[in-house]
C-alpha cells in the first residue's frame, strides 16, 4: 500500500514529474489515489506546489473527484 510518506519522499526528487499522465486512461496520479481512497497520498499532492493536475480529466471525462465518488470515498 502505497503511504503519504512515498509521495513526500517523491517531492525530494528534483527531477521528478508529479504530474505525469497515464498514455492510456489519461488518469494522473490524483486520479489513482483518489479511486483507491488513499487520502493522504491526495492530500501530500494538493500540498505539493508543483501539482498541477487537480482538474485534468481521464479519457471519460472524468476528474479525480468523480473517481472517488464513484468509489464512495468521501473523506
Amino acid at each position: 500500500m502505497a503511504s503519504a510518506k512515498a509521495v513526500a519522499d517523491l517531492a525530494k526528487v528534483p527531477d521528478e514529474d508529479i504530474n505525469t499522465i497515464d498514455g492510456t486512461s489519461q488518469n494522473s496520479r490524483l486520479h489513482i489515489a483518489a479511486e483507491e481512497g488513499h487520502t493522504e497520498i491526495c492530500l501530500a499532492l494538493l500540498k505539493d506546489k508543483r501539482f498541477t493536475l487537480l482538474d485534468a480529466v481521464d479519457d471519460f471525462k472524468n476528474t479525480a473527484l468523480h473517481f472517488a465518488a464513484l468509489e464512495g470515498h468521501t473523506e
